[in-house]
């Protein structure tokens, strides 16, 4: 069994091109940068995410 790496900790950077990927960015080498409305909607995506979370929680 092969010891597990630890993961590098999340840049702010690397974390708007998550956001904007859950967004419907791309993320493909000759894309560029992501822009505001993709990282919106990802935002907007994963606040349903985390309410959603809370309800079945409670």
């Amino acid at each position: 069994m092969k010891p597990k790496l630890a993961k590098p900790e999340l840049t702010v950077y690397d974390f708007f091109c998550e956001l904007a990927t859950l967004g419907g960015f791309l993320a493909r080498k000759h894309d560029g940068e992501p822009g505001w409305q993709s990282i919106w909607t990802g935002y907007k995506k994963l606040h349903g995410r985390i309410e959603g979370m809370k309800l079945l929680m409670s």
